[in-house]
């Protein structure tokens, strides 16, 4: 019968994946779905790999006052936050470059800046959310067939305005930005564990393992700020399956 045909590694350009989030971040809740597409460029035979991405995503929020520690009822921020669910829509793009050394991206999100429509009046009664703007690198400086240690930065800002709660009137335009900083440590592509610290004083610490084509990991965010009065931690549980039939064709299995 007929062998195997051999698929040059310039194929299997194209990826694709889908994600189901539900989020809670005090008394803000955000459930959705987003979809990904990738196209991914060969640069000659030195290794590199050039990738766009574009993903969209459309999710519910909600604002719950139930769990709103209220210590003025007569706060009149109350009286205009909505108990109704929102629907939001967002886009968001990027590009990156890596080799078997290295790997530097630059992302955009939050593009179309959807109203959130989360209060009944005043200027953030169609409340947008300014876009974000990512930088991120990261280098193998240890990597082995048991062991790879992989430092990373990340770069983030974000359009930001002031809110007056007691006129609920915008404010003056800003950038905010954030730096983080961390260490991933992976033991024989199976199993990695690994932290980061950021700008503003937060910890962040995560690990998980792979068995087959599943990955899951866990991460956990610890403020230091005045906010772990009110959050003392937020836990991130995340279950991934890469598709793919054949490792010669789907080559991005194991590339991403």
């Amino acid at each position: 019968g007929e062998g195997k045909k051999y698929v040059p590694k310039t194929t299997g350009r194209v990826g694709g994946g889908f994600n189901l989030f539900n989020d809670t971040y005090g008394i803000l809740r955000r459930t959705g779905g987003q979809a990904a597409y990738s196209y991914n460029i060969v640069l000659g035979l030195s290794g590199y790999h050039l990738s766009f991405g574009l993903s969209a995503s459309l999710y519910t929020l909600r604002i719950d006052p139930e769990k709103m520690k209220i210590i003025d009822k007569q706060d009149p921020f109350l009286n205009e936050l909505k108990n109704e669910r929102t629907v939001v829509p967002d886009f968001a793009a990027g590009v990156t470059l890596r080799n078997n050394h290295f790997y530097a991206g630059l992302s955009a999100g939050q593009l179309t800046q959807s109203s959130f429509k989360i209060f009944n009046s005043g200027d953030y009664r169609h409340y947008k959310p300014g876009r974000t703007y990512s930088l991120l690198g990261g280098w193998h400086v240890y990597e082995t067939a048991d062991l790879d240690v992989m430092p990373s930065m990340l770069l983030k800002t974000t359009e930001y305005r002031y809110l007056d709660t007691a006129t609920l009137k915008t404010g003056k335009f800003t950038l905010r930005a954030q730096i983080e900083t961390g260490i991933r440590v992976t033991i024989r592509d199976k199993f990695w564990i690994g932290g980061a610290y950021r700008s503003n004083n937060d910890i962040v610490g995560y690990t998980g393992f792979r068995y087959n084509r599943v990955f899951i990991s866990y991460a956990v965010d610890i403020p230091t700020s005045t906010l772990r009065y009110g959050n003392w931690c937020s836990h991130e549980v995340s279950i991934v399956y890469k598709t793919g039939t054949t490792d010669r064709r789907y080559r991005y299995r194991e590339r991403y």
